[in-house]
């Protein structure tokens, strides 16, 4: 599972005025030797409430217990989430810390975990709609987060955050939900996560950052910068914190909006498909980073050589390099569709493997045998997306849709939605049983 024991990673939240919040986390997951972390994972939600609009992160135990397998609790996140009526946000949070108490109860129970193995913090970070900063924490083993003070030699560079609420703490279980604006006009950052990755060396240049940038009026992007160069120097620190990071910028008067990737050779741009109440379509798409390894795969599958492991990266490059993709997003894009690079592609190779798909010349023979009903399917299933995601289209989509109507008898809307997190499969499924023959043999 991920996120063993205290291995945690690290949020920074940067309350900047009256109207600036800056978040950035990294992306890292780490697992139970001898396998090697991951640093993909999206760490952070679009909330959109009627109420509100937050960012929602979270830090510690990253997995929840599935019907068929482990469930990364993003997944999770995002489906309860859109599941809550458009009432108060009191009302979601409570649904939230409810449903967070017992499926970490039922994690510890399933995967015999002790109390410091199922750490976990979820926290919601925002504006609400009369532009008021709110933070949100919700926890089975921290009070509130932890104010990053600038120190001097002998102080002690944390203190732990205790503002008064808005209303009482809501309690589930071992959970704490605690909903508190923070209105004061002084800058202060708050972290969550792994801690002991800081010191007062990194809390001091941290703020010394800050004022410099504050004194000269530098836009919001540069406090990001700040913010990532210290999750970069947390990392050096501590093996569960990662270098690559998500990050978001939000304004209280909502005209500015900003999410990124940054990874060491540079930042790339994403946005957020939106979770809001009923809705739920995907998580934050990423950009594609092009390596010396996806390169290396591109060329080998434009060669004709297929039989190459399903991996991310072959499964992107099999993306940039496929005719047959070629023609269905050429397709698409006739039909008014923008198609966009390759999102994260993980829970693609995992619904992949799934069905016994094991190479790229699986994948590409899926892909032949769909030849002659693939753009009627692809028709049928955009025209059901959300409003604001007809119009936008990951090209990964295409497997992955080509991949659920193949194989539907497999993918049941509950194995879709619990097991790997997929939105409305209703359309999808039901043009699958009128479009796609049988599989026979």
């Amino acid at each position: 599972m991920r996120s063993i024991g205290n291995i945690m990673t690290l949020i920074l939240t940067a309350f900047l005025g009256p109207a600036l919040i800056v978040q950035v986390s990294d992306r890292r997951i780490s697992y139970p030797r001898p396998r090697d972390p991951e640093d993909s994972h999206k760490k952070l939600i679009s909330y959109e409430h009627p109420q509100a609009r937050l960012v929602v992160a979270y830090t510690g135990l990253a997995e929840f217990v599935g019907a068929r397998r482990r469930i990364p609790i993003e997944q999770w996140l995002s489906k309860t989430l859109a599941s809550v009526p458009a009432a108060s946000i009191g009302l979601a949070i409570k649904i939230l810390t409810d449903g967070l108490n017992a499926q970490v109860e039922r994690a510890k129970a399933e995967w015999n975990l002790n109390d410091s193995s199922a750490h976990l913090t979820v926290t919601l970070v925002g504006f609400s709609r009369s532009a008021d900063r709110v933070l949100v924490c919700i926890s089975n083993f921290q009070a509130f987060g932890t104010a990053l003070r600038s120190a001097r030699v002998g102080e002690q560079p944390f203190d732990q955050l205790a503002p008064r609420p808005v209303v009482p703490p809501y309690t589930a279980g071992n959970f704490t939900a605690t909903i508190a604006p923070h209105t004061a006009n002084r800058t202060l950052v708050v972290s969550h996560g792994n801690q002991s990755s800081l010191n007062r060396q990194i809390v001091n240049d941290l703020y010394r950052s800050i004022r410099h940038v504050a004194k000269r009026r530098f836009q919001p992007q540069v406090f990001r910068d700040v913010l990532v160069g210290v999750i970069r120097q947390a990392a050096r620190r501590s093996l569960s914190v990662g270098d690559t990071c998500l990050s978001c910028i939000l304004d209280g008067n909502a005209a500015f909006w900003e999410v990124g990737a940054h990874t060491p050779r540079g930042r790339d741009f994403s946005f957020p498909t939106t979770v809001m109440p009923g809705v739920w379509t995907r998580l934050w798409t990423i950009t594609n980073e092009k390596d010396d390894a996806f390169t290396a795969a591109r060329d080998q599958i434009a060669r004709g050589e297929l039989d190459v492991p399903l991996t991310q990266t072959s499964l992107r490059a099999y993306l940039d390099a496929s005719e047959h993709i070629a023609v269905l997003a050429l397709h698409l894009s006739k039909l008014g569709v923008e198609v966009l690079p390759p999102g994260l592609v993980e829970r693609d190779c995992e619904m992949l493997g799934y069905a016994g798909i094991k190479s790229i010349r699986d994948v590409d023979e899926l892909m032949i045998a769909a030849r002659p009903w693939a753009a009627a399917l692809l028709d049928e299933s955009r025209s059901a997306a959300p409003q604001g995601a007809k119009r936008m289209f990951d090209v990964n989509g295409i497997v992955t849709t080509i991949l659920i109507a193949s194989n539907r008898q497999l993918f049941r809307k509950e194995i879709l939605i619990e097991d790997f997190g997929y939105g409305d499969s209703d359309v999808l499924l039901d043009a699958a049983q009128r479009l796609v023959p049988e599989r026979t043999g």
